[in-house]
């Protein structure tokens, strides 16, 4: 059983109803990409969609958890940055792709 994160009630702060949405969601999502990876349909993606957001309930219940993006997607954010890059425009491009002043300058400074 999915056991509330130390300090935090209800695993967060969030109400029971707000957390039965979210794991419904979640598990629609584990659903869907089941079926889009490896073909299953029906009852079979549900079962296993199921068991896993259970286990990452189980394990990471009240946590955030990162996923980082694919390597090919990075590839492609970092050359657009630095197709964009003026040297002045580090807000600008932090804004656009969601990261941080440092990797803008990471990224730009590269070239790579």
């Amino acid at each position: 059983m999915n056991q509330p994160h130390p300090g935090k009630p209800n695993g967060g702060g969030h109400s029971p109803a707000m957390e039965a949405d979210c794991a419904l969601q979640l598990h629609r999502e584990l659903r869907e990409m089941l079926s889009e990876a490896t073909g299953l349909h029906g009852a079979f993606a549900d079962n296993i969609a199921a068991g896993l957001l259970g286990k990452l309930r189980e394990r990471y219940g009240g946590e955030r958890l990162y996923v980082p993006m694919p390597e090919r997607a990075v590839e492609e954010r970092n050359a657009a940055m630095r197709a964009l890059w003026r040297g002045d425009n580090v807000i600008e491009l932090v804004r656009k792709f969601r990261v941080s002043r440092a990797t803008v300058y990471r990224v730009c400074k590269s070239r790579g």
